[in-house]
């Protein structure tokens, strides 16, 4: 911390350039020498607070960062939270932004009024930092009881401190790239609550922050310098590629990935952003554990879509499947429909549950017969319907014909009997109607019902 002894008050404007020149060039770490700065600033500026924000591009906001306060009380959060995006744009195209008290708000939005007027702000300067014209931070200086002397001399210290931290930047940069940065983003990474990657324009891992480490149980040593497609699957792959791209050109997109981490399958939702992208281009991925969410909406699509009795898609499926039927690519179509005939004298004689077990078996021969290649859906309380895509008619009509048999096998070793009535249609070429096509599979179904009480024949 700043040396006690020194009156940085009654320190000329060179002692203090040569105090900060001190800082930026014995090997201190970042953060180290921007708390010494911003409290040698509040002390030699009599100041109530003085903050130094970097700017965090991928949030297009500010992130509070670093602050000194003369006393406990730390006023500056409800400034930081409300304001500081706002006084960013204000002096992005100025040199420095200097309000004293209401008269220089007057024409700034309510929120920032009410804010002065909560916090009792007399004075605000916000100076922004520059590294080869591009805003990398701002530091502010608040005044909250009196208002502040900001005159020449205390804006040239705030110079100093740019040039300092400009050639410090240059320094740490042989190759111009923006270390200083990069060190404010990996150090932003651990305040993030989703895991974080930090890659560079080769996609190398550059940084992770610690919740990435734990949730996907790898530590830092074997991560870093990897490169980040190689730990994807080969089948996430080109998505992500993708994905890179189109973040670089300020799209944003999530790509959903499985990966096995402790034995478990995770899906994971990750949203590159870019970092900079002015001088050369960074990558950041935000990385979320999406597995619940998936898994509910999975639970939730199988609840509007599948019958639970019986597993099969329901009536709300087969009606989007008419509506979307004209988009499928098909050079036939068949519709078989199905009537249990003989459900509620099951249900009378040997109880509803007895009824339920005749569906679920009718819909395992039916699934059995059509399986995954063909749609089969429960369509009503006893009513099943098969749609065939591709096949002739003569395979349509072997297809019942196997189901007829499996029906037959069943009544023949079951005191309970299946009992159905079967109809279908079948048309070459697309239909303009397939509403058309399913009523008249409906009406053959209803013909053979009248024609027969048990048979089985079309």
């Amino acid at each position: 911390m700043i040396n006690k002894g020194y009156n940085f008050k009654n320190f000329s404007l060179d002692e203090l350039k040569n105090y900060i020149h001190l800082l930026f060039t014995k090997g201190m770490q970042f953060d180290e020498v921007i708390n010494e700065v911003i409290e040698l600033v509040g002390i030699s500026l009599v100041a109530d607070t003085v903050y130094f924000d970097t700017y965090s591009n991928e949030c297009f906001s500010l992130a509070n960062k670093f602050e000194w306060c003369k006393n406990s009380k730390n006023k500056l959060n409800l400034l930081a939270r409300l304001s500081l995006p706002f006084l960013f744009d204000a002096c992005k195209n100025q040199h420095y932004l200097l309000l004293n008290d209401q008269n220089d708000i007057k024409n700034y939005s309510v929120e920032i009024k009410k804010l002065f007027k909560i916090l009792k702000i007399k004075t605000l300067l916000v100076y922004p930092i520059k590294v080869k014209e591009q805003i990398v931070a701002t530091m502010g200086i608040v005044y909250y009881n009196k208002k502040g002397r900001i005159d020449e001399k205390r804006l040239e210290l705030l110079l100093v401190i740019e040039n300092a931290m400009s050639n410090y930047y240059l320094k740490q940069n042989p190759e111009n790239k923006t270390n200083f940065l990069i060190d404010c983003h990996k150090k932003l990474l651990n305040n993030f609550t989703y895991p974080i990657v930090l890659l560079n324009r080769e996609y190398n891992v550059i940084d992770v922050n610690s919740k990435f480490e734990r949730i996907f149980n790898i530590e830092y040593k074997d991560i870093i310098q990897k490169n980040f497609i190689d730990v994807i699957s080969n089948y996430d792959r080109k998505q992500m590629l993708q994905a890179f791209e189109q973040a670089l050109n300020n799209t944003q997109c999530e790509v959903e990935i499985f990966k096995i981490v402790n034995n478990e399958k995770k899906i994971f939702g990750l949203t590159p952003f870019p970092i900079i992208t002015d001088n050369f281009d960074l990558l950041g991925i935000v990385i979320k554990d999406i597995t619940i969410h998936k898994v509910a909406e999975s639970k939730l699509k199988k609840m509007a879509f599948f019958d639970s009795t019986t597993g099969l898609h329901n009536r709300n499926y087969f009606d989007q499947i008419c509506e979307d039927i004209y988009n499928h690519d098909y050079h036939t179509i068949g519709v078989i429909v199905l009537d249990i005939d003989n459900l509620k004298v099951i249900n009378d004689k040997y109880g509803h549950d007895a009824g339920d077990h005749l569906i679920v078996k009718i819909s395992k021969i039916l699934y059995e017969v059509f399986n995954d290649e063909f749609l089969v859906a429960r369509i009503g309380g006893d009513e099943f319907a098969v749609f065939i895509l591709n096949r002739t008619d003569s395979e349509v009509k072997e297809l019942i014909e196997v189901f007829n048999n499996k029906i037959t096998y069943h009544n023949r070793y079951n005191e309970v009997q299946l009992c159905l009535s079967i109809g279908y249609d079948y048309q070459e070429g697309k239909t303009d109607s397939i509403l058309d096509l399913i009523n008249k599979a409906d009406e053959n179904m209803y013909i053979n019902k009248k024609r027969k009480n048990k048979s089985l024949i079309i």
